[in-house]
């Protein structure tokens, strides 16, 4: 990807962003990805072998198809985990690293902005790559290997120890593999359902121009790659904003809840430190300035 983006004249700034966007996954992660499925999809074989009694050698033919078929499903769940927590990550990661990295570079005065613009986006993009990585992983092992035992124990325990093995570990990876489809497929939907009125514009603009000559030409490969690339940065700076401020109104919103309860509470508290001095047959205080306001409220 980076070669054809530096054959189409890409700054660093722009082949990072297609990076940020872009779905493919490095050797290195890949690695990672099949060796945590293989892993984790071979764990189970002791489990059927020495608590199910699942003979070994006539049934490595179905610990070998299903540890493979469940390590691919899981290395696919992993990506799909992967791709729909990094950009949540990134822009909750992002204004503590710039702080973070504008401190490291604030003695560097050679250094020019747009380098350290740069620099600042280089660590985003790999913080939000290890941690993403760190949590599609973890997450999705520790779901797979719930739905495998709570399958053998219980859902599937009257099975033979051979169709219990099959269906428990294809049934946890498959199911994996689709949740995370549909999550990060929702995701991108939810986030991009509404495009801003600037884009819908310029969209309608380019697709409704009437009357075209046949033999006008149409742009290069190299002009649609910057114009759309153009479009998915101010698509993604808007979708940011949008976000920002849905997080500033919950945050302002659960701000106003949690001071409704603490106000809530200390009535009910008061009322109860007033219901055990009646009954001990005193009158508390306060008990009956609130009495004459609810009489003269109701003769009002």
């Amino acid at each position: 990807m980076s070669d054809s983006t530096k054959d189409l004249g890409f700054t660093k700034e722009e082949e990072l962003l297609l990076q940020d966007f872009s779905r493919n996954v490095s050797t290195k992660s890949n690695v990672l990805f099949y060796g945590s499925a293989f892993i984790v999809s071979a764990v189970p074989i002791w489990l059927y072998w020495r608590v199910h009694q699942m003979d070994l050698l006539p049934s490595v033919l179905f610990f070998v198809v299903v540890t493979a078929l469940c390590t691919y499903l899981l290395a696919m769940a992993y990506r799909n985990t992967k791709f729909t927590m990094k950009h949540k990550i990134a822009i909750k990661r992002e204004d503590a690293v710039a702080r973070e990295m504008t401190a490291q570079l604030a003695d560097d005065k050679k250094m020019s902005r747009k380098e350290r613009d740069e620099r600042v986006l280089w660590k985003k993009i790999d913080v939000a790559e290890y941690e993403a990585t760190s949590f599609s992983i973890f997450y999705n092992n520790a779901i797979f290997l719930a739905v495998v035992i709570f399958a053998s124990f219980y859902l599937l325990r009257s099975f033979t120890p051979t169709f219990n093995y099959i269906f428990s570990m294809v049934g946890a990876s498959g199911l994996l593999a689709l949740l995370s489809t549909g999550k990060s497929t929702s995701e991108w939907s939810s986030e991009n359902s509404f495009p801003p009125a600037s884009i819908t514009r310029q969209e309608r603009k380019e697709s409704g121009k009437r009357g075209r000559k046949p033999g006008r030409k149409v742009s290069t490969e190299k002009i649609d790659m910057k114009a759309k690339l153009e479009r998915s940065r101010q698509s993604a700076r808007e979708c940011r904003a949008r976000k920002k401020l849905r997080y500033q109104y919950l945050e302002e919103l659960v701000t106003d809840r949690e001071k409704a309860v603490v106000e809530l509470r200390r009535e009910l508290e008061k009322l109860y430190n007033w219901a055990l001095e009646v009954e001990a047959g005193r009158c508390p205080d306060g008990l009956q300035e609130l009495l004459e306001e609810m009489g003269a409220m109701k003769q009002e």
